[in-house]
């Protein structure tokens, strides 16, 4: 997922009232453990952790109301990029499965995955703690730019994906000038200024 894709997704997540706290993270031979608490507003909702820390794959309640939680989680899958990323992850474990199928497979995968593109999502703790891991290495990127955006003017070249997960820089506070060299010098081929993208995250 390029740069502008986790901004977009992160601050959809935000505007919907949740965040992320009590993040913690360490490099490990497979990878980057983290443990994290999801909140909707003052409320801790769940606490998640991608098994780096003693275990599986772990969410855990941090109410006591069954329903309470449900429904924060459901407000959670409802925001549309959240529940786009769940579709996407649906489809590519069909297409997985269509494509390693065995010979007399009788399944219809085209037809599960055209009806997955708007079946109703359902409530799952390694979904949540799929989408909740993305989150983390979204907030986790967002943390690292505004770092370099105190001193770097920060910005994505144009590519035919239309989004990068590399930015180019010069060292140089962003201001009037500062903005106006960098689109006189690389205009044509700046696609965005990152450090305006995660203003006010």
């Amino acid at each position: 997922m390029g740069f502008k894709s986790q901004i977009a997704l992160y601050k959809a997540f935000l505007v919907a009232g949740f965040s992320l706290a009590k993040l913690r993270s360490v490099e490990a031979q497979d990878g980057l453990c983290w443990e994290v608490t999801l909140k909707k507003g003052k409320v801790e909702i769940l606490h998640i952790s991608n098994g780096g820390f003693g275990g599986p794959d772990e969410v855990r309640s941090l109410l006591q109301n069954d329903d309470e939680i449900g429904r924060n989680v459901d407000e959670l899958y409802a925001v549309p990029e959240v529940a786009q990323i769940i579709r996407d992850a649906m489809i590519d474990v069909l297409k997985a499965e269509k494509k390693y199928a065995k010979d007399g497979e009788t399944r219809d995968f085209d037809a599960e995955i055209e009806a997955a593109k708007d079946a109703p999502l359902k409530r799952a703790d390694d979904t949540t703690a799929m989408v909740i891991g993305i989150m983390t290495d979204a907030k986790q990127t967002i943390d690292q730019l505004k770092r370099a955006a105190k001193r770097k003017i920060c910005w994505l070249e144009k590519c035919e994906a239309g989004d990068s997960d590399t930015y180019v820089y010069i060292s140089a506070p962003l201001n009037a000038e500062t903005r106006a060299h960098v689109h006189q010098k690389y205009g044509e081929t700046l696609d965005v200024i990152l450090n305006d993208l995660i203003e006010g995250l």
